[in-house]
């Protein structure tokens, strides 16, 4: 029996976001994409991000590329997952287009997987992932988390820091630290 979960009354959008072992389903609030440039400042730390960020559920998935297989994916797992907290006729924020016509196919769910919030979302969400889903905490390299995010890097010019958006030079604390100047 697939048990379904109830979530109208968290309001916000659905993001599907793959992790260096499997999916996860998260909620993240409408007010985060009320300005698209200012998105990676709701995810600089998890502190900020537990304002806009609700984790729905985690599964672990051995071979990940069978989701984005059109014929075979997105796989029993996965699909369990996206069921338990998804209904017919919403939406969902994946990460490319492989995985969108995936569940598409499987599903009567709408994927998104374009548009510059869907990047600054997904990248925001690998930034704070390790406090929200403590499966995933030793297996987050700081190479998982770039590129950094676009408005992040527009900031970055507009304040005329220049440095390449490297793991040595952009790293968790540095992101938390600037996220506070806005």
């Amino acid at each position: 029996m697939l048990d379904i979960v109830y979530t109208k009354h968290l309001k916000g959008r659905k993001v599907l976001l793959e992790t260096p072992t499997g999916f996860a389903l998260f909620i993240v609030k409408h007010f985060a994409f009320e300005q698209d440039k200012n998105i990676w400042v709701h995810f600089s730390d998890p502190e900020h991000a537990i304002q806009a960020l609700f984790a729905l559920g985690f599964k672990e998935v051995d071979n990940k590329s069978a989701a984005r297989n059109g014929d075979a994916g997105p796989g029993k797992d996965l699909m369990q997952l996206i069921k338990k907290f998804c209904s017919t006729g919403e939406t969902l924020i994946v990460q490319d287009k492989k995985l969108k016509a995936s569940i598409e196919k499987k599903t009567r769910i709408t994927c998104r997987c374009d548009g510059y919030d869907v990047g600054e979302v997904i990248r925001g969400i690998k930034n704070v992932l390790h406090a929200f889903i403590h499966e995933e905490e030793r297996n987050i390299t700081q190479e998982y988390c770039l590129p950094v995010s676009k408005g992040l890097q527009e900031a970055l010019q507009y304040y005329v820091v220049n440095i390449p958006p490297t793991p040595k030079m952009v790293d968790k604390t540095f992101i938390t630290k600037f996220g506070f100047l806005f």
